[in-house]
């Protein structure tokens, strides 16, 4: 086995590993381990724990910069607060995801309604819709993602609507 894919292969694995001890640990204590604590729990010297996670956002940014090149909607799903360049396109995209909102998945209603304050008094930040719903932020990340895809490309719509119109002929037995 190539040597770069093993150690690819490993960090995976360290990488997944923290992210398994930091969500059990939040969910038991009620707040984010140090990395003190982390490197404890799993018996690690704390400048391994430091490294994964500093690996960990320079990933973070090199996906944010590609998205940023490459998603119109970046501004609403990837960083934590939301950044509204214009008020007016901020509530054209509120009132596209009211219209759609029964061709979304559930979870990606959830997800959006959340984030962008409907039904709600405020918009939820990322790490807040992540703890509320007891999912990670990459997971609602990517619900976001995918919502506003599907809402943004009327072919999807279309497909979608059609799809679900389909089953609910089949349960009506129509």
């Amino acid at each position: 086995m190539n040597i770069v894919l093993l150690k690819k292969i490993l960090m995976v694995k360290s990488i997944n590993e923290i992210q398994r001890t930091i969500f059990k640990f939040k969910k038991e204590n009620g707040y984010e381990p140090s990395n003190e604590e982390i490197s404890k729990i799993l018996n690690k010297p704390i400048e391994k724990i430091i490294e994964i996670k500093e690996f960990v956002k320079s990933l973070d940014t090199e996906l944010d910069e590609l998205l940023k090149k490459e998603h119109k909607f970046y501004n609403y799903s990837s960083s934590n607060e939301i950044k509204i360049i214009n008020q007016e396109e901020y509530n054209n995209l509120r009132n596209l995801i009211i219209k759609n909102q029964n061709i979304l998945k559930m979870r990606e209603k959830e997800v959006l309604f959340l984030r962008f304050g409907i039904n709600e008094d405020k918009n939820y930040t990322i790490k807040d819709i992540s703890l509320k719903l007891g999912i990670s932020k990459s997971l609602v990340r990517n619900s976001i993602e995918k919502g506003l895809n599907m809402i943004s490309n009327p072919d999807k719509v279309e497909k979608r609507r059609d799809s679900i119109n389909k089953i609910n002929k089949d349960i009506d037995g129509e």
